[in-house]
């Protein structure tokens, strides 16, 4: 029982944060404003708590600086501008599975949603095995930063031959010269893997 009770303690102490963070930030809807967006909270609390919350406010923008932990409203307003981008789930859905559409993208999720039928190479990593176990190519003048340092291999996309053209708010398959069969991708894996 008392750990139930410490846990009740560790949850309660905890609310007030995250309420805080959203009572600042829930107004912020432009995507360049919620770019990276780091709102200190600190400066809310009682002059006993304040110290922690303070070293609460530097943890988390540390993780924000290298786009880990990126905060709900930054996620939303990323989604929002994804779906005013992107053509409607229906009209994704028509493109069929015959011609092999493939195409490559950092932000797979939404994308992936709108376009069932494509296969999508995730460039950040985050979805590709092939991108996310390609050594990382950190550059010395910014700071790392977590799934978004990787990229595909020389070679790697183009082997695939993407021909499906993202054309907001609509896409397009370009025919390819030469068909992409299971056999070429299974090749186009088995290369840049080994």
């Amino acid at each position: 029982m008392p750990s139930i009770g410490g846990l009740g303690g560790f949850v309660l102490i905890s609310l007030p944060i995250p309420w805080c963070h959203f009572a600042r930030t829930h107004h912020v809807t432009g995507r360049l404003d919620t770019y990276g967006l780091v709102q200190p909270v600190a400066d809310a609390f009682p002059p006993g708590p304040r110290a922690l919350v303070a070293q609460w406010d530097s943890w988390e923008a540390w993780l924000i600086h290298r786009s880990i932990g990126i905060r709900h409203q930054e996620h939303k307003m990323f989604y929002q501008y994804l779906v005013q981008t992107l053509p409607p789930r229906s009209e994704g859905a028509r493109i069929g599975w015959e011609e092999r559409p493939v195409t490559s993208a950092g932000p797979v999720g939404v994308l992936g949603w709108v376009l069932p039928n494509v296969a999508i190479i995730d460039s950040w990593g985050l979805n590709d095995r092939i991108v996310a176990r390609f050594p990382a190519r950190p550059s010395a003048h910014r700071l790392r930063q977590m799934a978004h340092e990787r990229q595909a291999p020389d070679g790697y996309v183009e082997c695939f031959r993407t021909n499906l053209l993202l054309e907001p708010p609509h896409v397009r398959v370009v025919p390819r010269p030469a068909p992409l069969r299971d056999d070429d991708i299974r090749a186009c894996e088995k290369r840049h893997w080994n």
